[in-house]
């Protein structure tokens, strides 16, 4: 995630809040740390982090009931049980993830590409 920041550099929503942007010399007032970490908006990192370790999560569980085997293992209702129970842990991905949108310190496109990015990591780990 971190290699994309620095290569795409897109600015976040609270860009000119954090960079303390002067509109008269067109500059930034705060530090360059500062402004550097303002221009790390793309893929959002905690998406990232967080729809990967819930994925792998999700995958485990699906594996340890059995889900993906041949068979009548499971009743119908246990069946239907153990798969709601599988995906739970997603919510609080979600959660996570839309909590960076409220904050304005992340765009919508970078939150789903950090999602996409964390839940395709987990997905190749898994496998």
């Amino acid at each position: 995630t971190q290699v994309f920041k620095f290569y795409v550099g897109r600015l976040r929503p609270n860009f000119y809040a954090m960079c303390g942007f002067d509109k008269e010399t067109f500059e930034c007032t705060n530090g360059g740390e500062m402004e550097m970490e303002a221009r790390m908006s793309f893929p959002s990192g905690h998406s990232s982090l967080s729809y990967s370790g819930m994925m792998f999560m999700v995958l485990f569980f699906i594996g340890r009931v059995g889900l993906g085997r041949v068979g009548p293992r499971l009743s119908l209702n246990k069946l239907r049980i153990s798969v709601v129970l599988s995906f739970v842990p997603l919510v609080f991905s979600f959660w996570c993830a839309t909590s960076r949108l409220v904050d304005h310190w992340h765009h919508p496109s970078d939150i789903i590409a950090g999602s996409i990015l964390g839940a395709v990591s987990a997905i190749i780990s898994y496998h």
